[in-house]
């Protein structure tokens, strides 16, 4: 979700919780919305946000990874809010 805009820019739906959920969606999103260097993703710590694969690919975007601490129930607020409308 890009959170300037309030819009979904990249989503996936699986049987599971592996980390193609982010590995797949996040290049379309950024080739499709070309953002400006200094961009940051935030996430819980969930596992698939916390894979070398993933990690990998934030480098080679040059991305800033955020992550709150465990057990912050904010984490997902923005997605779940926006899902509720």
């Amino acid at each position: 979700m890009d959170l300037f805009f309030r819009r979904i820019v990249g989503w996936r739906v699986d049987d599971n919780m592996e980390d193609d959920l982010m590995i797949i969606p996040l290049p379309n999103a950024l080739q499709s919305r070309q953002p400006s260097s200094g961009l940051i993703t935030h996430s819980d710590r969930s596992g698939q946000y916390v894979s070398n694969n993933l990690h990998k690919l934030i480098n080679l975007w040059h991305i800033r990874p955020s992550m709150s601490r465990a057990g912050d129930p904010y984490d997902n607020a923005f997605a779940e809010s926006f899902c509720s409308r």
